[in-house]
Parts: C-alpha cells; sequence; structure tokens
C-alpha cells in the first residue's frame, strides 16, 4: 500500500537518512522503491541543480541507470562517447552538461546523488548508494 503522506522536505531525509553513501542499502519491496523514488524526486525538485554518480559493473548497466535517472528527473540524457570495459563510473552534470566515464576499481554499485543550492540556506546535500533501476519503466 502506497503511503498517502504528503511528501515534505523532512520526510524525504528521513525517508533517504539510511542512503548514507557509506554502504549499499538494499530496498525491501516496491512500497520502500515507491516511497525511495518520491523523496528523491522531491530533494531535486527544491534543489538548484543535481549531479549524479553511477558505479555499475558493466557499461550497458550504466547507460540503462543514467537514462532512466535523467527521464525521471525530466532532462535529456548525454550522449557518452567512450564507453568502459568492465566495472564503469559515470559522473553527469545536468546543469553544464558535463559526462564522463572512467574504470571503476569498487565493488559497491548504484547511483550517487549530489543535491545543490545556488545558496547557503537551500539544500546541499548528498545520497547513495541508490539501486541502479529504481526509476525502472518495468515497475511503475
Amino acid at each position: 500500500m502506497q503511503s498517502t503522506s504528503p511528501m515534505t522536505t523532512a520526510r524525504a531525509r528521513s525517508i533517504l537518512a539510511p542512503f548514507n553513501c557509506l554502504e549499499v542499502k538494499t530496498i525491501a519491496d516496491l512500497e520502500e522503491k515507491i516511497a525511495v523514488r518520491q523523496a528523491v524526486l522531491h530533494l531535486a525538485s527544491i534543489a538548484d541543480t543535481h549531479m549524479f554518480g553511477i558505479l555499475a559493473a558493466d557499461w550497458d548497466e550504466a547507460i540503462a541507470a543514467l537514462y532512466s535517472y535523467a527521464k525521471a528527473f525530466g532532462e535529456t540524457p548525454p550522449a557518452v562517447a567512450k564507453p568502459c570495459d568492465g566495472a564503469v563510473y559515470i559522473k553527469f552534470n545536468p546543469r553544464s552538461g558535463s559526462c564522463y566515464a572512467s574504470p571503476y576499481l569498487d565493488d559497491r554499485r548504484g547511483i550517487l546523488i549530489a543535491f545543490q543550492s545556488d545558496f547557503a540556506d537551500g539544500i546541499n546535500e548528498m545520497c547513495g548508494h541508490l539501486p541502479l533501476d529504481l526509476f525502472d519503466a518495468r515497475e511503475r
């Protein structure tokens, strides 16, 4: 059952608190996945900008995650011209349009999102490792 509580910044932060960028957390079920999606999109709506860090086992997985997150955030996915073999890290800054990929040696996988404000009193925080398939269209 989906929560009917309105998404607030405090609630979004509470939902995303376990995604502290230190460990990879598993989402238990579709209800939790929906709540995490809503929390991420809420923080994106109040931030002035954000950046994605994608940590994936291979190129195809990384690109699929990049495209699904970009689409969920209402952005045009960037062209990433140089694929990497093996595990990959992709960094995408929608504001500047910069996007690059490099080999990734660690075994953690997921998405890191840095929400940023242009002002000191705005939102300036990071969350992750979010699931690569958080915005997988097959589960909506």
